[in-house]
């Protein structure tokens, strides 16, 4: 073997040793939960909160929707009606100090299914209507009370009542499809999307 040839497999080996640990380190980085939501999220708990967003129909005024669910490892196949009452969202307020805010919405019972599942954008479901100091591109910290006492607080942003939102957490509305163009809302969010020009050569 010539001795340029056998430097150059001594270069090439020497390369693999190097990328070897950087590609054992990527491996690590995937036992951290990577969590990708169209909205804000909480994995602590019992309770687990996702995809929570403000349905905002004009300022300060909108919808609060999320999925509600219970810990995998809690059975909620047990006894279903008592799960149900136990984990039930009972009501939602603001992180105090927060710049954006909701008023706190009391009185609440959303409850989860025998599945240990609450989808408050389900129109059979439905959101919990909100007031407050808000508008669509706030990130507004919602602190939600579970009839256990429990309290977990989500990063929650707030989104116009546009396309793929449109009519979510408003019972009896048809869900949106993510395919629908947006159409003109009335009130200060216009939700009409300008087409765009037409090229020629």
């Amino acid at each position: 073997m010539t001795t340029p040839l056998r430097r150059k497999l001594v270069l090439a080996a020497s390369l693999v040793a190097l990328a070897v640990p950087v590609l054992s380190s990527c491996g690590m980085a995937t036992d951290r939960p990577n969590v990708i939501a169209d909205g804000g999220y909480s994995l602590s708990g019992d309770m687990r909160v996702l995809g929570s967003r403000i349905v905002a129909t004009t300022d300060g005024q909108g919808y609060f929707i999320a999925t509600i669910t219970l810990n995998p490892t809690y059975d909620a196949v047990t006894d279903p009606e008592q799960v149900a009452q136990q984990h039930a969202l009972t009501g939602i307020e603001s992180e105090q100090g927060a710049g954006s805010s909701i008023n706190p919405v009391t009185g609440v019972n959303k409850t989860v299914d025998k599945d240990g599942i609450a989808n408050l954008a389900s129109p059979s479901v439905g959101g919990i209507p909100v007031t407050g100091s808000f508008k669509a591109g706030d990130v507004v910290p919602v602190v939600l009370t579970f009839a256990t006492g429990k309290k977990v607080t989500v990063e929650t942003p707030v989104v116009s009542d546009c396309g793929y939102n449109e009519g979510a957490g408003q019972t009896g509305s048809p869900s949106p499809s993510p395919t629908e163009t947006p159409t003109t809302m009335p009130g200060p969010y216009d939700c009409y999307y300008a087409p765009l020009p037409t090229w020629s050569d």
